[in-house]
């Protein structure tokens, strides 16, 4: 008895749990829609200048939604700052996405605050690169900017004006 190895052809299923184009849009719809409805409810969007930029806590939940979690994978001192790199997990350690950013002393804001603020700051706008890199197309579809909102830091908090 001889035995014969038979190739068998796997798909690739992306986190939307299917590789057919069709329902991978499906599936993005319903993410969509129910993150956009999430966001609204809980508040988790700034309006500036008449657009909405989600949150962190936004950005967390379309993870969540996707069974996708940020690490902090370093964060390192700059002169007059910090930066940090965050990359995307899935619960089996999948690598799905990274992103990182900074945060100085010297921007509009950020001046006179302690380092672990700048630092903690960094963290959470590379968190949020990570997951506009990976998912920003989610969120553009459930109505809101692909931008992170901790992104514009030029903004004026009490005003909502953008500072170039």
């Amino acid at each position: 008895m001889t035995s014969e190895l038979i190739p068998v052809e796997t798909a690739a299923v992306t986190l939307f749990r299917t590789d057919d184009p069709v329902q991978v849009v499906q599936r993005v719809k319903a993410v969509a829609q129910a993150l956009g409805d999430v966001i609204t409810q809980s508040g988790w969007v700034s309006d500036i200048q008449g657009r909405g930029y989600v949150r962190a806590e936004g950005w967390a939940m379309c993870g969540a939604m996707l069974g996708v979690q940020p690490y902090v994978e370093w964060t390192r001192p700059l002169e007059g700052g910090w930066e940090a790199r965050v990359v995307l997990r899935t619960r089996h350690g999948e690598e799905v996405g990274a992103g990182e950013a900074q945060c100085l002393a010297s921007e509009p804001n950020w001046g006179g605050r302690d380092g672990f603020a700048l630092r903690s700051m960094a963290q959470t706008r590379a968190t949020g690169k990570a997951f506009r890199l990976t998912f920003g197309f989610v969120v553009s579809l459930a109505g809101f900017e692909a931008t992170p909102a901790d992104e514009m830091i030029a903004v004026d908090r009490a005003t909502g004006e953008i500072h170039e």
